[in-house]
């Protein structure tokens, strides 16, 4: 799942959740999956990640077509696009583009290959980080 530390504990990426969704000791707790909320609460904190097995774009509000579709992509070839875990992808339509070191080298091929048009470049993860402000997911 995470890399290995010397001290023989592990380092959990950005979104990873351990198997089973155990959070350890004293890191936030709290995942939505499919719409539905589910929350282990430890040491009194919580937090939202969302399962991309469990996207459903219904429960996206006024979603923008185009980065709906690549977000399906993502959900869509999650098996294969998790093997590059850490990395950047590039989504175009419903075409994996390719996986690399940064956001920027994502952004450079987007530009060269396709111009300045819209597409899913984001940090390869399995649970996404969901941001809440005044009690609304979003």
């Amino acid at each position: 799942m995470g890399r290995k530390k010397d001290d023989g504990g592990e380092v959990m990426g950005p979104g990873q959740v351990p198997p089973g969704g155990m959070i350890p000791p004293g890191v936030p707790s709290q995942v939505i999956t499919g719409g539905a909320t589910a929350s282990i609460h430890e040491a009194g904190h919580a937090a939202i990640a969302m399962h991309w097995r469990d996207f459903d774009p219904e429960k996206i509000a006024d979603p923008k077509p185009d980065l709906l579709h690549e977000m399906i992509a993502y959900r869509d070839n999650l098996d294969a696009i998790l093997k590059h875990n850490g990395e950047y992808v590039l989504i175009k339509g419903d075409r994996v583009v390719g996986y690399y070191a940064t956001r920027s080298d994502a952004i450079a091929v987007l530009v060269q290959e396709f111009g300045k048009v819209p597409a899913l470049v984001k940090q390869v993860v399995e649970w996404e980080p969901v941001a809440r402000f005044g009690g609304i997911a979003g």
